[in-house]
């Protein structure tokens, strides 16, 4: 199943611009199908990662009823802080950014803030871990 043609299916997904340019966007696995539409947690990491209050993010697929799936994202505060205020404005900070830079149906449904986002010995995030500790774990405050 991993050889197709003669080619070795790797699960990255990019695409080739007009001049023959290669552009990954991420692994087909850590995509996010909402609604038939995919979104590269990457993109959005991107732009929440520059803000001055983040430390780091992670976005993952989070369960939906009506779209199979939407857009979470977990943030690591620079600066932790359990103030629910606080935590409101920055997830109002999120939803106002994200559009500017991407479509709106990448915009993250729901936010979490949490001190800790699980990594692999390289540092990459292991979003399957992250997903199943969001969703198993129902004391986390969705914004």
């Amino acid at each position: 199943e991993s050889f197709v043609n003669g080619w070795f299916r790797t699960g990255d997904v990019g695409h080739l611009d007009k001049d023959g340019f290669i552009f990954l966007a991420g692994r087909s696995k850590e995509m996010i199908n909402k609604s038939g539409d995919k979104i590269s947690p990457y993109e959005v990491e991107d732009i929440i990662d520059k803000l001055p209050f983040v430390d780091s993010a992670a976005v993952i697929g989070y369960p939906d009823k009506i779209y199979g799936e939407t857009v979470a994202a977990v943030i690591i505060l620079k600066d932790s802080t359990d103030k629910k205020t606080a935590l409101i404005d920055f997830a109002k900070q999120i939803r106002k950014i994200v559009p500017l830079q991407e479509e709106k149906f990448k915009v993250p449904q729901y936010i979490f803030f949490m001190k800790d986002i699980p990594r692999g010995a390289t540092g990459k995030i292991q979003r399957t871990a992250l997903k199943n500790k969001i969703i198993e774990n129902k004391e986390i405050d969705k914004y």
